[in-house]
Formats: structure tokens, C-alpha cells, sequence
């Protein structure tokens, strides 16, 4: 059966009207939404966010009392809400945010005192020390780094629990549960820099408990 429509555009000087012969409109919709686990902090609006592997972090904003400093990490494994280290910077809304490999980072916005143009980095597993120093702290070695893909990773300090691996964009590509001091790994990626994250069991046998973190090379 034919179908005829009317399409009709208003325009400064009057209507345009257009004869559409013979046609159907057809929408197709792709993908759905799953609610998850409300976010942590008070409703605002304003807010920055940043992903970091499977973690993503909201901070910042404005409620009814004014502008926020409060940071908040939720996890896409147990889909849980943590409460962080308050936003360094001072309290603000309407920032910027965006991450590069396993740190994210802060700047701009607007404050009480009006408009600012500081700019902050964002470490979960730093400690003020940087990657180098953590790695040492828990006498961490990566060998061969350089490699071809096919490494080693040994911790004296303790079990490794869980091991990650992400690219510069911050993207997971590599993931494994393990539960020993010492691990090959033979990571099919393409060369580049690439950051590793090494997990322990928590004491409480539940969760994380140390992490460590570093640079891998692949040629």
C-alpha cells in the first residue's frame, strides 16, 4: 500500500511544505540501559568524571549548600560506590576531567571566587612518591622490560592476587587472577607503553589490599 506524508518546515517568510510519495518512516533503536547502584555522594549537578580501567570517578559539582570537593570511585565489577580523597583543588562546579593511563586529572571550573584555571593529577595507587618509588617499596621487578610480549613479574613482598595491564587510553588488555610471587605473562598487544597494576590479597581475605604499579615496554 502506497503512503503519502506532508513534511512540513516553518521558515522566517512563511511554510515550506514537501510531498513525500511511496515512503515509511522506520526508527530503529540499538542497545539497552541497566540501572546501577545510585551515586554515592549528594544529587548535584555541575560534576566531572574519568574512567581509569574498570574504575570510574565523579567528583566535584554543586548541590544546595554550594559547590563540592568531594571525590567518589565506583567500581563496574562489584558495582559499588567508595568515597575517596577530597579533590585537592578547591571546592568547585562545571570542571574538566580526563584520564591517560592509570591517573586522571582535574582542572578549570569555577569556584566561589569565580572562574580558575588550576589543573590536578589524580593517582589511586600513588602515595606523593610516583610509580618508581611504589614499585621499589614492595620490591616489584618487570623482566626483560623491554620485551616482545612474553614477561615475568616477581614480587618478594607478597602474593600477587590479581594482575591488569592497560594501554595509554586507559584501556584494560589484559586481566588475570592468579596467587603467586611470581608470574609469566604473554601479552599478544601491539608495541607501546603500557602501565601494569599488581593486586594483593586484603588482610581480611576479601577485596584488595597492597597495589603497585608500573611502566611496561613492548616492542
Amino acid at each position: 500500500m502506497k503512503k503519502i506524508f506532508w513534511l512540513c518546515i516553518p521558515i522566517k517568510s512563511g511554510l515550506i511544505s514537501f510531498l513525500i510519495y511511496n515512503s515509511s518512516f522506520i526508527i530503529s533503536a540499538q542497545g539497552t540501559w541497566t540501572q546501577k547502584a545510585n551515586f554515592g555522594g549528594t544529587a548535584r549537578y555541575l560534576a566531572v568524571g574519568f574512567s581509569i580501567g574498570t574504575k570510574g570517578y565523579i567528583g566535584t559539582g554543586y548541590d544546595y549548600s554550594g559547590s563540592k570537593q568531594d571525590f567518589w570511585e565506583w567500581d563496574q565489577v562489584t558495582n559499588t560506590w567508595t568515597q575517596k580523597i577530597n579533590f585537592s583543588g578547591t571546592a568547585r562546579n562545571d570542571a574538566v576531567g580526563f584520564s591517560i593511563g592509570l591517573k586522571g586529572y582535574i582542572g578549570t571550573g569555577s569556584t566561589s571566587s569565580g572562574m580558575t584555571k588550576d589543573f590536578w593529577e589524580y593517582c589511586d595507587t600513588c602515595t606523593g612518591a610516583g610509580v618508581n618509588e611504589i614499585e621499589n617499596q614492595f620490591s616489584i621487578s618487570v623482566f626483560p622490560n623491554t620485551s616482545n610480549g612474553k614477561f615475568t613479574v616477581s614480587c618478594l613482598q607478597f602474593p600477587v592476587k590479581e594482575i591488569m595491564i592497560y594501554n595509554l587510553s586507559g584501556k584494560l588488555v589484559y586481566h588475570a587472577t592468579v596467587n603467586s610471587k611470581q608470574e609469566t605473562i604473554n601479552l599478544s598487544a601491539a608495541s607501546g607503553v603500557y602501565f601494569y597494576q599488581l593486586s594483593s590479597p586484603s588482610p581480611a581475605g576479601e577485596g584488595r589490599g597492597e597495589v603497585a604499579t608500573g611502566k611496561l615496554i613492548i616492542e
